[in-house]
């Protein structure tokens, strides 16, 4: 993808992106499956699922085929690629840090740099 092609304003008319959605998004479809978690295919989707969706990168701008595009450009794939909804989803995976300067921890290179640093990240269900 060359960099000055990336913005929608500028015109491409060649540009074809390579459609992919992952497998696990399309078997959770919530509109098939029970306990689902990812969204129908667009064609499933109507004004009023737009209506309730928010995205802090302004206005939705859909292409031709009714696909809201990436507010940041082109990137050269269209669909959903890893993520379960159209558009923007949001997450936030929080991160717990601790400083405890009175215990002297060693890293594991050998050098104390460590001082007592530990740090709790979230456990995923996916096992990433």
């Amino acid at each position: 993808m060359p960099d000055a092609n990336v913005p929608w304003s500028v015109p491409w008319a060649s540009y074809e992106p390579v459609p992919f959605t992952a497998k696990p998004v399309t078997e959770n479809n919530r509109a098939t499956k029970p306990g689902g978690w990812a969204d129908p295919e667009i064609s499933g989707l109507g004004p009023a699922d737009w209506k309730t969706r928010i995205s802090h990168e302004g206005a939705f701008v859909f292409d031709e085929k009714n696909r809201p595009l990436n507010p940041c450009g082109r990137t050269g794939m269209s669909d959903r690629g890893l993520l379960g909804k159209w558009g923007c989803n949001h997450a936030a995976d929080p991160v717990v840090t601790l400083l405890a300067p009175h215990r002297q921890a060693e890293a594991a290179d050998g050098c104390d740099q460590a001082q007592g640093r530990r740090a709790v990240g979230p456990a995923r269900r996916d096992g990433r």
